[in-house]
């Protein structure tokens, strides 16, 4: 809400901007609301075991490759997640050797680092 200027708000329009009580009802709704239907992830676990059971009872061979292929999917994605958080660590320690060899490098050919930009000058003699 823009005010102009030239006027100030009145009481009544500052009440109806920041109207605490009705916040508070707002977030009492919510509260009664999250109260109600925070069951539904228990609902959401007791259908998935019933389904199980259905599957077992309809072909259990079928139910035993889905939960395989179900347990192997988390077990290659545990391990290339390992490997892919070694090959960041590997690429950081590159990184910062190679930060240092050219700090070195360009040291030696006259250079100077700046710090502030992370660059190196040409010395100026």
């Amino acid at each position: 809400m823009k005010v102009p200027e030239d006027k100030e708000i009145d009481k009544e329009q500052q009440h109806n901007m920041f109207n605490l009580q009705k916040i508070d009802d707002d977030i009492k709704i919510l509260q009664d609301n999250m109260q109600l239907y925070a069951p539904i992830g228990d609902q959401a676990k007791v259908v998935i075991f019933f389904s199980l059971i259905v599957m077992f009872y309809v072909s259990w061979m079928f139910t035993l490759m889905l939960l395989a292929g179900i347990n192997s999917l988390v077990i290659f994605n545990m391990c290339y997640e390992m490997r892919a958080n070694e090959m960041l660590k590997e690429q950081a320690k590159i990184k910062h050797e190679l930060y240092e060899f050219e700090k070195k490098t360009m040291n030696l050919n006259g250079n100077e680092f700046n710090k502030s930009t992370k660059k190196f000058d040409a010395i100026n003699n």
